[in-house]
């Protein structure tokens, strides 16, 4: 150690209150234990308000005067005003064809050759 480390260590020491070091547990704990206090204190407040904004949210919806009843709406009424169509629909020919009633009968449209269709 050089004489200037020396100095310095010593400098160090002296301007180092006496009693400085460690702190005990039970400051520590203190400590903890207030700011521990101090979170909670702030979640009580915290949800104390929320639970009277959420009161208060209900009493004002209960105060307000009830809203016209809903009119009936008759069946036909809303299919006739609800028609959907794909976009897709453009490319289906126009002309209406019954799939089930009128299938081609494949055997007279196809040729046979050697027992296969062709």
């Amino acid at each position: 150690m050089t004489e200037r480390d020396r100095e310095l260590e010593n400098t160090l020491r002296r301007a180092m209150p006496r009693d400085a070091g460690e702190p005990s547990f039970a400051l520590t704990w203190e400590a903890a234990e207030r700011r521990a206090d101090q979170g909670r204190r702030r979640l009580h407040v915290a949800a104390a308000a929320a639970v009277a904004v959420i009161g208060l949210a209900v009493v004002v919806d209960i105060a307000e005067p009830p809203q016209e009843a809903l009119e009936y709406i008759e069946v036909a009424e809303l299919l006739n005003s609800t028609y959907w169509s794909a976009p897709s629909d453009v490319l289906l020919p126009t002309w209406r064809v019954d799939v089930y009633q009128e299938v081609p009968n494949l055997l007279e449209s196809t040729d046979v050759y050697g027992g296969a269709l062709l």
